[in-house]
């Protein structure tokens, strides 16, 4: 009986077909007569799941109002041409293909400057499930309007945001359901920046008459004060502080005094000029 079992084990873990050739099958049957230009409707409108997990800010340019970012947001959705029953492929539940075998929510960054996938079609792949879940990773570099406001500077925040929207597609055709990342996502600043928070922001806009959905990654932003307070505050605070101190000391009236407090106020301005 035992013999019998061992001899079991080893013709069916032996056997030919490998699991290559199981995601083959599968591929096989599920490709047949599939069209990726055909959107994958399930009695309404696709429905796609999206978020960002990475976020790494590159640089803010606060004269060219530009902040650039390499992010990297997922997106999920269902089609139920993509099904299959994993027991006639002993078990196997998932698949990778390359993006370009099928149908992809597209979505364009409407506030940049410059965008780039960061992964050609050829080289990305999405995950393939069983039941018709379809999930892909897409990471990009991304060069987006931020607008500045300096008034608490050095000790400032921002909030900048990366604007994503469907260039085409309606409410009626693709929904997208944008949630806040995960605990385990990356963001992180720069030298000069440190980013503390990042939220999403699911909107709907108007054009043409037809409602088209608007997802903002916002980016919370602080100013890293030090080299600041080093190189302006702090040398200004003690020059102003040196100029009171030689107007109200006693004998300030005299010449050589006045001259000195002239001289420390045009450090001062110096100082404020050349930082």
């Amino acid at each position: 009986m035992i013999s019998e079992n061992f001899d079991d084990f080893v013709k069916t873990n032996h056997d030919p077909r490998s699991k290559n050739n199981e995601t083959t099958a599968i591929l096989n049957d599920i490709f047949n007569g599939y069209d990726k230009r055909v959107l994958p409707f399930v009695q309404g409108p696709v429905l796609v799941n999206m978020t960002i997990v990475l976020g790494i800010l590159i640089e803010l340019k606060e004269n060219q109002q530009l902040a650039a970012y390499v992010i990297s947001h997922t997106q999920r959705w269902y089609d139920s041409r993509l099904v299959w029953d994993p027991s006639k492929y002993r078990g196997q539940r998932e698949v990778i293909v390359p993006q370009n075998m099928v149908w992809i929510p597209k979505l364009f960054v409407y506030n940049s400057l410059e965008s780039k996938d960061m992964l050609t079609e050829n080289r990305a792949d999405v995950r393939l499930y069983n039941n018709g879940r379809i999930k892909i990773n897409i990471p990009q570099y991304v060069q987006a309007i931020c607008r500045i406001q300096t008034q608490a500077f050095p000790f400032d925040c921002q909030f900048c945001a990366v604007a994503l929207a469907s260039p085409l597609l309606n409410v009626e055709e693709m929904i997208v359901n944008a949630t806040q990342p995960p605990r385990d996502s990356y963001f992180t600043g720069n030298a000069e920046w440190f980013l503390f928070n990042v939220t999403v922001r699911h909107m709907t806009f108007e054009e043409e008459g037809e409602s088209r959905v608007e997802i903002h990654y916002i980016f919370h932003l602080q100013r890293r004060p030090i080299y600041y307070i080093t190189v302006i505050v702090a040398p200004t605070f003690l020059i102003s502080a040196l100029s009171i101190l030689g107007i109200f000391s006693p004998g300030s009236n005299d010449g050589p005094r006045n001259e000195k407090v002239r001289s420390l106020k045009l450090k001062r301005n110096g100082t404020l000029r050349y930082r």
